[in-house]
């Protein structure tokens, strides 16, 4: 039996698709153990799971880059001068923070493989050089983010090309994506030459095409179908896990006679709630029952829900597996952990992509005719409720969520990312 070590994000989004990995593994028989924020250890050791914590001041980065008003990336996407040096801090300038705190947990607890989140690139840029470690990829996003011949470029939510402008256009973004993420990736470049290493040409996450394994918690239909991916690629479909909750009762109390719309903003939203907002006034007092959620980080009085029309609740929190099941349409800002568990149940989505992948996760999905997806600025009370009732209204598009739930079910989830994982091993 072997020694496992998952190095992820300290975000529920990223560490719960790893832990639900991580258990099907100890259920084998392999010892695991997790390196991520100290404020999701109590959430890992209560499922029975080692955790080394960050060092105390990597955590602070972390959570000034996504909580931080002013110099979080969330606060920034807009301000493209500005989110360069957010990213640039984001994933190259903790480098060497996160090779101090991996050398410190890997002295206490020699690890046999390393499972990797894609956004911290330490483990796959340094470690399995210097250590001689195997190191896999876990990616929880919709799509594979390594380059190809067929491959769409992430970042900017864009779809397969379907003419010679739209070729064109393509061709230009990923030039223009390899110019802006030059200067992102150098001071990780910089230190990754301090121990001999050459400085990696192009993006740092294309050395994944060099790991026995990259992993991607999807489907080929939520990849565009690329047929040009890498041997060692594979999708294995939506690695859900949540944290042990009682029943919520109030679900059983709400009426079904009308349908169930829940929106949500996920679990590291930290600016103003739009997308719940204009959900609850475009459906106030309309025929649907509405649950809206604050993601488990904000009370709702602190994301202005207050006042609410008499069809609409609000909570800070349930879990997805006891609520998705019984919704009718998901309304989100385009995060994969909930698209994905949505489309695995079989449940329409109108998106309204706002900060990191939404834009590509949301793109995949309406590209599928799963749902729809809503600009930002369009995202207002007429408009929202206009869309909303027409995804309602048309079977189509509940017929295709429920085609890609029988696609992400037939990819085998926690049990075959922890068999693929033993094959490396």
């Amino acid at each position: 039996m072997a020694r496992i070590l998952f190095v992820t994000l300290p975000f529920p989004g990223c560490v719960h698709p790893n832990l639900s990995v991580a258990l099907a593994l100890a259920r084998r028989g392999h010892e695991v153990a997790f390196f991520t924020g100290q404020a999701m250890c109590p959430r890992i050791t209560g499922a029975g799971v080692l955790c080394f914590p960050y060092p105390d001041q990597l955590e602070a980065l972390y959570r000034r880059l996504v909580a931080s008003p002013t110099d979080g990336v969330g606060a920034n996407w807009s301000q493209r001068r500005q989110l360069r040096a957010s990213l640039r801090a984001f994933f190259s300038d903790v480098v060497p923070l996160q090779h101090q705190g991996l050398e410190d947990a890997l002295r206490q607890w020699p690890a046999d493989l390393i499972v990797c989140d894609p956004a911290i690139w330490t483990p796959f840029l340094i470690l399995t050089h210097t250590r001689q470690i195997p190191v896999v990829i876990l990616s929880y996003l919709l799509g594979n983010s390594l380059a190809g011949p067929h491959a769409v470029q992430m970042g900017l939510g864009l779809t397969p090309p379907r003419n010679w402008w739209q070729r064109v256009y393509n061709r230009l973004a990923v030039q223009l994506m390899e110019w802006y993420m030059t200067e992102v990736r150098r001071p990780a470049n910089e230190f990754r030459q301090q121990f001999g290493l050459p400085a990696v040409k192009g993006p740092i996450i294309q050395l994944g095409e060099k790991l026995p394994l990259f992993m991607i918690a999807s489907c080929p239909e939520l990849d565009f179908g690329r047929q040009d991916l890498p041997g060692h690629t594979q999708y294995v479909g939506p690695l859900m896990w949540y944290p042990p909750q009682s029943p919520a009762a109030w679900l059983a109390e709400l009426p079904h006679d009308l349908p169930w719309v829940h929106a949500t903003e996920g679990t590291i939203h930290y600016h103003e709630s739009v997308v719940l907002k204009a959900t609850a006034e475009a459906l106030a007092e309309q025929p649907a029952t509405v649950i809206l959620s604050t993601g488990g980080n904000r009370e709702p009085e602190a994301a202005g829900l207050t006042g609410l029309a008499a069809n609409v609740k609000v909570v800070r929190w349930i879990n997805h597996d006891e609520l998705l099941p019984e919704i009718d349409l998901l309304v989100c800002t385009g995060g994969s952990g909930v698209m994905l568990a949505a489309l695995y149940h079989g449940v329409p989505i109108l998106a309204v992509p706002t900060e990191w992948d939404h834009a590509d996760n949301t793109e995949r999905m309406a590209y599928t005719g799963a749902g729809i997806s809503l600009s930002p600025k369009q995202c207002q009370p007429p408009r929202l409720r206009e869309l909303i009732f027409e995804l309602l209204a048309d079977p189509s598009y509940r017929e295709n969520a429920r085609r890609i739930s029988q696609s992400l079910r037939q990819m085998g989830g926690p049990d075959r990312a922890a068999a693929l994982i033993e094959s490396v091993l």
